[in-house]
C-alpha cells in the first residue's frame, strides 16, 4: 500500500514541529534513534522511560477490611441491573 498525499503532508507537519519545539521527550531510546534519522536535532531530545521505582515501594500484605469494601461494592455493582429489570440476582436463560 502507497503513503499518500495526506500521510506525507501529516508527517511534514511532525518533523516540522519536532524542528520548532524547544525540546521533544519521547519514551524509547529507538524513538531518538528515529526523530535523529529523521534530521531532529540530538541535543534536544529527551528519552524518559516509563515506569516504577521499584525501590520507592514496600511490599504490604492484604488489605482485608478494603477487599470486603471493594467485593461489596462490586456484588451491589453487579446485582443493581436485575433488580432493575424486577428479577433476581440469578443468571438468567435467554427467552
Amino acid at each position: 500500500m502507497s503513503k499518500g498525499r495526506i500521510y506525507h503532508a501529516l508527517e511534514a507537519l511532525e518533523l516540522f514541529l519536532y524542528r520548532r519545539a524547544a525540546a521533544v521527550v519521547v519514551l524509547t531510546a529507538s524513538f531518538r534513534e528515529d526523530l535523529i534519522r529523521r534530521g531532529i536535532d540530538p541535543g534536544k531530545i529527551a528519552v524518559v522511560i516509563n515506569g516504577v521505582d521499584l525501590s520507592r515501594y514496600q511490599k504490604r500484605g492484604k488489605d482485608q477490611e478494603l477487599i470486603q469494601a471493594l467485593s461489596e461494592l462490586l456484588l451491589s455493582a453487579t446485582s443493581a441491573p436485575a433488580a432493575a429489570e424486577g428479577g433476581n440476582d440469578e443468571p438468567q436463560a435467554d427467552r
